[in-house]
């Protein structure tokens, strides 16, 4: 029971990131903005496959801290936040000058 609260919390934490760039891309496919949809798709797959494959999906559903704290986990997970960072900083710009 508490593995499974585990998942739901963690799960809780990336919904809204990802439920916002879905209505985002509906948006822009309802306005015909098809360089935006375009520049927001690659994203989009990413976030899809990240979900679908957490590393809660293991047998154990688990994150164990040693695997967690790794240097080339740690190094992963912080190249894949500032490439999140900078895709919506630049995103901003964007929406907000064209």
């Amino acid at each position: 029971m508490t593995i499974s609260l585990l998942k739901r919390s963690l799960t809780l934490l990336v919904l809204p990131e990802y439920s916002i760039h879905v209505l985002f891309c509906i948006m822009f496919l309802c306005a015909q903005e098809w360089l935006t949809v375009g520049l927001n798709i690659p994203l989009l797959f990413y976030n899809t496959w990240r979900y679908f494959h957490s590393p809660t999906d293991t047998k154990e559903l688990l994150y164990d801290p040693a695997s967690v704290m790794n240097g080339d986990t740690l190094k992963f997970c912080l190249k894949e936040a500032w490439c999140k960072l900078s895709f919506f900083v630049l995103s901003f710009f964007y929406y907000l000058y064209w």
